[in-house]
């Protein structure tokens, strides 16, 4: 289910993937339990429309900072984006990572885009 995303590079193909489906981005600690149960929320409910990629803030800390800094959100851990067309058009962090929050950021891309 989950790109690993473990460089700045791997960051750069997922967000211009973006162009042509929304990503979903978790930036999840292995170390932390809040991520952990967030991101077993996520795989009980996924979307087929769009793709799933994670970063591991603790192994690839550079690539979670670079994140921070390219959509101008501080960093929080766990965190999830949704990005489309190039940009993180959704986020939020700790108990709001959760299914829900992506259906309803899928749902207002679909209507901003008719």
């Amino acid at each position: 289910m989950w790109q690993e995303i473990k460089s700045k590079d791997d960051l750069e193909k997922v967000i211009h993937l973006s162009d042509s489906k929304p990503i979903v981005l978790l930036k999840h600690s292995p170390r932390c339990m809040i991520s952990s149960m967030a991101k077993r929320r996520l795989e009980r409910e996924t979307f087929s429309d769009v793709e799933y990629a994670i970063v591991d803030v603790i192994s690839s800390r550079n690539v979670s900072d670079y994140i921070s800094v390219s959509f101008d959100v501080k960093h929080e851990s766990p965190q999830l984006f949704v990005l489309s067309k190039g940009r993180a058009v959704a986020h939020t962090s700790h108990s709001g990572v959760h299914s829900p929050f992506i259906k309803d950021a899928l749902s207002e891309l679909s209507t901003s885009h008719q």
